[in-house]
């Protein structure tokens, strides 16, 4: 039966990657037209993926013609590393499938590899493993992020307990300067967890006395850092962009000493782990296991590394979703060492046999959380049919919007912007055409450029629309992104409700009043708006169309819109078919 164990968690793992592709593929068949479906935000990864084939290779901005050769505000080598497969001759649709397959199957891989590192055996390795899996099944359905991320974490894992195993072998370190450097690249939250690992790693060998170890370390650290340094050139060119800080603003950036309330979430299942593994380790102590001394030291190490990289912003005062996204991979790292605590718990179970009812009911309760929280993480993102159903549904619904693609991509030479409302076709240009849009609700702020452009862009985009000044208000997180719209305000009403409280205002300091995120921007913003739009905008649109070289317009129409590009002066009709209607602006 042992020998059938790492055979049967391997089918149950393509099972779960395979059958929402076979599902897809049955349920569109001969109705496929090639508009590829995509879990959660994969499409906005779709544009940055096919920005690169463009000979884009800094992604720049994927959605707006006149920022497409800019500076991408993030690392994008993961991009390049998704896209790979287009330049060997797949179509986009296969590299999407390929990258979602062999990505997985690279994760699950180093996850095992990382667990045989820690001791455990091949059968409780393969089902482990499956097990992280599945636990982070949906984000890894997201192209690129976490697609792309979370196999580089596994790799970093597996080579750090491959060097604390054979420190003294030069290959290991090899891997471990490998596994660094490649962090850098890939993830913002990746380089920060393993850098802190290395560091609290090196600080501990120094002081337990392995200064050998802690120099060897150190070594590694410089040379990953010095391979890094592309990373740092190209850090520092991105914040002299002179809007680089308003631009990260809008994605989400806050400044504040305050921790974000998903801290304490995610924190709390941390230290519920590495309590578990200090209590286990009291009784293995006197078993001279290497391997579950090394396990211990990786797992406090790197337990204690997301932490501090979660509540950076105590020190910096910058915080940038810092804790919802350290929480993913805190997610891969909760799993895992909890099937190695269970694994040596049997492994050594005499030792335990004996304990006093006490200490028995201690680890019970500390194994029951334990397995609240991993079941609340599987819940939360396993999802396994939500992401069938989604992938099916928008495969379906999809392919009627290939016909005006195709048109676009094959009739109109020169890269060209184009203004549509269509909530689907919007998300399409950038990755099924060489063109470009007026404005893209939701993510047109994620990259560089003014808060200025960005309003504006929007205005002229709601032409159609009637805009009053309450649906200005309501639509404000479309232009000015959720930091602007949710953190800002969030962030100070926390700051009002820990004063409040803390009693400071018995002490005469203002503590404020909650608000939301139209009375924290303030009423002015949004009138003036309101009369740009109704002043300016409304009575010049052939000028603000040619000011952002809108040449096509694509109407929707089954989609219940006021959008009637036809309407406008010099409008031509040059395609038509049952659903859509392409105009050209002159």
């Amino acid at each position: 039966m042992k020998k059938i164990i790492p055979y049967l968690s391997l089918v149950i793992f393509l099972i779960a990657l395979l059958f929402p592709i076979l599902e897809v593929y049955l349920s569109v068949n001969t109705a496929w037209q090639g508009v590829t479906p995509g879990y959660n935000d994969s499409v906005y990864y779709y544009s940055r993926m096919h920005e690169v084939k463009d000979d884009n290779p800094f992604i720049g901005n994927p959605f707006l013609l006149e920022h497409n050769k800019e500076l991408a505000p993030a690392f994008f080598v993961a991009d390049w590393v998704a896209v790979a497969p287009l330049f060997v001759g797949l179509s986009f649709t296969q590299t999407v499938v390929f990258d979602m397959i062999f990505w997985s199957i690279i994760f699950v891989l180093f996850l095992f590899l990382f667990l045989k590192q820690l001791g455990l055996t091949k059968e409780i390795s393969s089902v482990v493993s499956v097990l992280v899996y599945f636990s982070v099944y949906s984000l890894m359905m997201r192209a690129v992020s976490m697609q792309i991320v979370f196999p580089f974490f596994a790799f970093f894992l597996f080579a750090f307990a491959y060097w604390l195993n054979k420190s003294k072998v030069h290959k290991s370190a090899f891997t471990l300067i490998l596994a660094t450097t490649f962090s850098f690249y890939i993830y913002t939250y990746l380089w920060q967890i393993t850098s802190v690992v290395l560091f609290i790693s090196v600080i501990a060998f120094f002081v337990i006395g392995h200064k050998v170890e802690a120099k060897r370390l150190c070594l590694i650290i410089f040379s990953s850092l010095l391979l890094a340094s592309p990373v740092f050139i190209y850090g520092i060119k991105q914040v002299e962009n002179p809007f680089y800080w308003e631009s990260m603003q809008r994605i989400g950036l806050v400044n504040t000493h305050l921790l974000a309330s998903n801290v304490f979430y995610s924190g709390f299942w941390v230290l519920v782990i590495m309590f578990f593994w200090y209590i286990i380790k009291r009784q293995i102590k006197k078993i001279n296991d290497v391997l579950f001394n090394n396990a211990y030291f990786l797992v406090v190490a790197s337990g204690l590394a997301m932490l501090v990289a979660s509540t950076s912003n105590l020190i910096t005062g910058k915080e940038l979703e810092n804790s919802q996204h350290i929480e993913r991979f805190i997610i891969v790292w909760f799993i895992g060492s909890l099937g190695t605590i269970l694994f040596y718990i049997y492994k050594y179970k005499e030792n335990f046999y004996n304990l006093s009812k006490k200490y028995k009911f201690v680890l019970l309760i500390l194994f029951l959380v334990s397995l609240f929280g991993a079941v609340k993480y599987f819940n939360n993102y396993f999802i396994y049919f939500s992401v069938t159903d989604e992938l099916k549904s928008q495969s379906l619904i999809l392919q009627r919007y290939a016909p005006p693609l195709n048109w676009l991509e094959k009739n109109v030479n020169e890269q060209s912007v184009v203004w549509t409302d269509s909530t689907y076709l919007i998300r399409y240009v950038p990755i099924m055409t060489k063109h470009y849009l007026l404005f893209t609700p939701g993510t047109s702020h994620l990259h560089l450029l003014s808060d200025k452009e960005l309003e504006e862009r929007y205005l002229v985009y709601s032409y159609f629309n009637d805009l009053s000044l309450e649906d200005i208000k309501e639509r404000y997180r479309d232009f000015a992104g959720v930091g602007n719209a949710v953190h800002q305000y969030k962030t100070y009403n926390r700051k009002v409700t820990l004063c409040k409280i803390l009693k400071f205002d018995f002490w005469g300091i203002n503590c404020g009043e909650l608000t939301d995120n139209v009375s924290f921007k303030g009423e002015a913003y949004f009138t003036d708006l309101y009369n740009w739009y109704s002043n300016d905008i409304k009575n010049n649109i052939s000028f603000e169309l040619k000011k952002y070289n809108v040449s096509y317009a694509v109407k929707d129409k089954e989609f219940d819109s006021p959008f009637r590009p036809d309407t406008l002066p010099r409008s031509i009709k040059v395609y038509e078919n049952e659903d859509f209607i392409v105009y050209k602006l002159n």
